[in-house]
């Protein structure tokens, strides 16, 4: 039997062509207790860890491998997810460009793309994260009576209204936004008064691919 991966017939597959990786650079640890969250039991997994942080030694390693696996692709695109990834703070990620401007070859473009609760957020991060043209997913579960009957802290409070404040900072600052979420109704708040996404700086994302994202990003940015 042969161990090679199955390919589509008659076409072979490439090395360095275009693969996406979701990056977890804080495993599951996360500020909030999701009633429906399937990750942060994963903490268990490794019982005798209290440091789930990325080493700066291994965050290197994985761009300039990542960047050097897509050598005959035109843009690589770094996808940071958690657990909650702003627990790491802005220091970690300047790391991770830099790291990025240093083993980028002339002509890859490079992307970044961040999932977030938004419950963090400041406008500090607003700011960073427009300067460095992330794509920011915000993670919201529609309307305050929705959204709050599931999206907890540890502490059993709800987090709308911080969720809400962050969604204002990043269009403030026309941060490059998709709005995460499983219904229309996410667009609004909880009194239909106040849309959340607007045409021009945000997008509803739900299912989409890498290929449709950055096509989105590229409208927005050409928007400013």
């Amino acid at each position: 039997m042969s161990d090679r991966c199955p390919s589509t017939p008659g076409r072979e597959p490439r090395p360095g062509g275009p693969f996406s990786v979701v990056i977890k650079p804080i495993g599951a640890k996360c500020n909030l207790k999701c009633r429906y969250c399937y990750y942060l039991e994963k903490e268990r997994l490794y019982a005798q860890t209290r440091r789930f942080r990325m080493s700066d030694g291994l965050l290197e390693v994985f761009i300039r491998d990542y960047i050097k696996a897509h050598r005959e692709a035109s843009e690589v695109t770094f996808m940071w997810q958690g657990g909650e990834p702003t627990l790491l703070g802005r220091a970690f990620f300047r790391k991770a460009l830099a790291y990025q401007r240093r083993h980028c070859p002339p002509g890859l473009k490079v992307s970044n793309a961040l999932q977030t609760n938004g419950t963090l957020l400041n406008e500090r991060w607003a700011v960073f994260l427009r300067d460095h043209d992330f794509l920011v997913g915000l993670s919201i579960d529609g309307p305050r009576r929705l959204h709050d009957q599931y999206r907890e802290t540890r502490k059993k409070t709800p987090t709308f209204d911080a969720v809400r404040r962050a969604l204002r900072l990043l269009r403030r600052e026309q941060v490059a936004l998709a709005v995460l979420g499983d219904s229309p109704l996410v667009l609004f708040s909880d009194d239909r008064a106040d849309p959340f996404v607007t045409p021009q700086h945000n997008t509803l994302l739900c299912d989409t691919d890498v290929t449709t994202i950055r096509e989105r990003i590229d409208r927005i940015r050409m928007s400013r």
